[in-house]
């Protein structure tokens, strides 16, 4: 439910997601800042469901590009069986080399991607681990882990033999270095 609270010129403000449905994982953008004499229009939420990868995720990264704007990559993934995950690369961009604000999602033909055939998937109650071989046009084929925890979707590779993931939980450590590198991604 959507909730408005009038706040004063000058007041801060801050966000959050006070109940989620059972099952979801929510996200907060641009939630928090100070009114400036307009009304604020630039906070978005966005909530999944835990274990889907489905939809368009944008990586918390953002890379500066000339003429003063910022550009986040995107990925706009559907599953179907046998491949697991089909993944059209994309991007968001943004008026500013900050990636503030609200972000513009590419529309039309997407510049790449890559499919991920799975090979076997594993749950704990915070991470949804799928082990498969993502293959693509512009990508080498590789074993990689696709692991969901929370609200970021983070792709491992996964080259070592045996693999250096074994199970779910083992994928933990990786997946925090990556969300804190900014190369994970989060629902749009």
């Amino acid at each position: 439910m959507l909730r408005r609270w009038p706040l004063a010129a000058g007041a801060a403000y801050a966000v959050t997601v006070k109940s989620k449905p059972d099952g979801t994982g929510c996200v907060v953008r641009n939630g928090t800042g100070v009114v400036a004499a307009a009304a604020v229009d630039t906070v978005r939420v966005s909530c999944a469901i835990a274990g889907s990868v489905t939809g368009f995720w944008e990586q918390d990264q953002c890379n500066a590009v000339p003429g003063g704007i910022g550009l986040k990559n995107g990925w706009r993934i559907s599953q179907s069986r046998p491949v697991f995950v089909n993944v059209g690369a994309g991007g968001v961009s943004y008026c500013n080399a900050q990636c503030t604000g609200v972000g513009t999602t590419m529309t039309g033909p997407l510049v790449g991607g890559f499919t991920v055939t799975q090979s076997r998937q594993e749950f704990t109650t915070d991470i949804s681990a799928y082990w498969g071989v993502r293959d693509g046009m512009t990508f080498p084929t590789m074993p990689v882990v696709l692991v969901r925890r929370g609200n970021h979707l983070c792709l491992l590779e996964d080259t070592a033999t045996p693999s250096a993931y074994p199970n779910a939980a083992s994928t933990a450590h990786a997946v925090t270095a990556a969300i804190a590198a900014g190369t994970c991604y989060m629902p749009r």
